[in-house]
């Protein structure tokens, strides 16, 4: 038997086994949306993922994902979740067939540094006939609301988006920034972790949910004459 994985618990800083729930009693502990029971939907062998507390009330998380030599076939579904997979295409991969709720919806060329958006209430399946590198951020409703609820802003329904490859530098450029504490986690630093996770949940919420902090009211005051 090989070696037991385990991955960085960032609310500690301590290595944890792959088989203990992330963050307690946390959605994370039960959710397919990250680590190794989203490798084994797309049927790759390793994963690694870090997972964070947003605000000190939800939780998001980011997955690596990467197959050489792929078994051809559909990516396995995830359970349903109210939640989201903001993608960064690390490889371009080319004709790429997607379908949600059973039903195929696109096929598009994904280019490398392209993002894309998936709805975890659609059950998102994509055809696996070529290798692929990519980046999944898990980002659930409860990480949206809080995220609004810090920002003074109104909760946002859903993402407005469409299933095909998107030109985002923001999230590309956040992807990137990342790739480092996911290939060599005994050198993350949980801060920097923060910002970047954080920095994208706020950006998918402006940019794609539409919020908006709350505009100030305008002081008008009478100006008193000379």
């Amino acid at each position: 038997m090989g070696a037991k994985r385990s991955k960085l618990r960032l609310d500690t800083g301590e290595r944890i086994a792959a088989d203990e729930p992330l963050l307690g009693k946390s959605i994370m502990a039960t959710s397919e949306g990250y680590g190794e029971r989203l490798a084994e939907r797309l049927r790759v062998e390793q994963a690694p993922a870090i997972a964070m507390r947003v605000l000190r009330t939800a939780d998001m998380a980011v997955t690596e994902t990467r197959c050489d030599d792929p078994v051809l076939g559909l990516s396995g579904s995830i359970q349903r979740a109210d939640a989201f997979f903001v993608n960064l295409t690390l490889r371009d991969y080319p004709n790429r067939v997607y379908w949600e709720d059973g039903r195929q919806v696109s096929v598009c060329d994904m280019r490398a540094g392209q993002a894309s958006i998936h709805d975890l209430k659609r059950d998102p399946v994509a055809l696996i006939d070529k290798p692929h590198h990519h980046l999944f951020f898990y980002l659930p409703r409860d990480a949206l609301n809080a995220i609004a609820d810090d920002a003074n802003a109104r909760r946002i329904g859903d993402l407005n988006y469409q299933p095909v490859g998107i030109d985002d530098t923001t999230i590309s450029s956040l992807g990137r920034a990342i790739l480092p504490a996911l290939s060599h986690p005994e050198q993350v630093n949980q801060l920097f972790v923060d910002h970047v996770l954080l920095a994208l949940g706020v950006h998918v919420a402006q940019t794609y949910g539409g919020m908006r902090p709350p505009s100030r009211p305008v002081r008008v005051g009478l100006r008193r004459g000379k």
